[in-house]
């Protein structure tokens, strides 16, 4: 997505440029600790969609990375099942995947 792209140059772009010499000669980074609260922010916005499903999108996750790297599934016990999509076993792993991530997101 090319607006995410750009707006992701723009942060880096304005993170740096906050970045900046203190009067005691050492560097300040308020600007970037602003700039990371922002897309801390931004991820935790987008992850409320995610944790509506958490079944689905960690299923839709699995899925697009085996598509992406397909020797990846080789590394799970369900690499054999046919029905990936609708394994039970695959279920299970996702939700408690993607539920360690929302922890993470989720933060301190």
């Amino acid at each position: 997505d090319r607006q995410h792209y750009t707006s992701e140059n723009e942060l880096l772009r304005r993170s740096h440029l906050l970045l900046r010499q203190s009067p005691k000669g050492t560097r300040s980074t308020r600007g970037i600790n602003m700039a990371a609260t922002d897309n801390t922010t931004r991820v935790q916005d987008s992850w409320r969609v995610v944790e509506k499903d958490l079944d689905t999108h960690g299923i839709k996750f699995f899925m697009r990375i085996f598509e992406i790297a397909p020797g990846a599934l080789q590394l799970f016990s369900f690499r054999d099942v046919k029905d990936l999509e609708k394994s039970p076993e695959l279920k299970k792993h996702a939700s408690r995947v993607m539920g360690t991530v929302g922890k993470a997101v989720a933060g301190p």
